[in-house]
């Protein structure tokens, strides 16, 4: 006998957790994860500004080079958390505890991951601006997926477009005007605003914002089959 003749078992159905936008759903729920994104948008922010306020020459010396060291690493961890906590806000709220033991166990590997889709991103724009908006768009699942602990965030990224292209690339022509938007608001707030005041504003904004878009591009991840809470 042969099962030739049994019924292909049916695909799981791809969940849905955003409504008529994405964006508006993550501005909705990124309340859930306000306390943790807080903690981390304030300290990054305070830290930035101070190594702005420290103005080390940019050379090849050693105060520049542990000015760039720690501004990294502070970002990192920025990233990380922020995005820990947008995948968690998409389904409920996330504690501080919860969103540095979620980070801790997935850093290392979501570090690696994201320097190098910084450094695509980057060679990108050095080519041609127009191609490392590109980049960063097509890669835009691949710091949620390893957050997530995908063990391949580059397979899970393409695999998310897939099953959401549609809303991943509406949601990403927004976010790439609301970027523009806030690049202009940033060179006014520096022609107006110096130093240490200035880099505070801007990453206190570009903090919240950031965590507000990762919470959107959270809930499309979230309703694809590779990004859906496992049971």
């Amino acid at each position: 006998m042969t099962d030739q003749g049994a019924p292909t078992p049916a695909a799981p159905a791809k969940p849905k957790v955003f409504g008529f936008s994405a964006l508006v759903t993550g501005f909705a729920r990124m309340w859930r994860g306000l306390v943790p994104a807080i903690v981390v948008i304030v300290l990054n922010a305070v830290v930035q500004a101070l190594l702005t306020w420290w103005n080390p020459q940019v050379a090849l010396s050693f105060a520049f080079v542990v000015a760039f060291l720690i501004s990294a690493a502070v970002l990192i961890v920025w990233f990380a958390v922020l995005s820990r906590t947008a995948l968690g806000a998409v389904s409920g709220r996330v504690s501080v505890p919860e969103a540095i033991s979620g980070t801790r166990g997935v850093l290392p590997r979501f570090t690696v991951w994201v320097v190098a889709q910084w450094l695509l991103i980057l060679i990108g724009f050095l080519i041609f601006p127009g191609l490392g908006i590109v980049v960063g768009i097509v890669t835009a699942f691949v710091p949620l997926a390893a957050a997530d602990g995908q063990a391949n965030p580059v397979v899970a990224n393409f695999a998310a477009i897939k099953d959401r292209w549609g809303r991943w690339l509406l949601t990403s022509v927004i976010v790439v005007v609301l970027a523009l938007i806030l690049l202009l608001l940033s060179a006014v707030n520096v022609f107006f605003i110096h130093g240490l005041m200035a880099s505070l504003i801007f990453w206190l904004v570009f903090g919240f914002v950031a965590f507000w878009l990762l919470t959107a591009y959270a809930a499309i991840y979230r309703s694809t089959r590779v990004g859906a809470v496992k049971e």
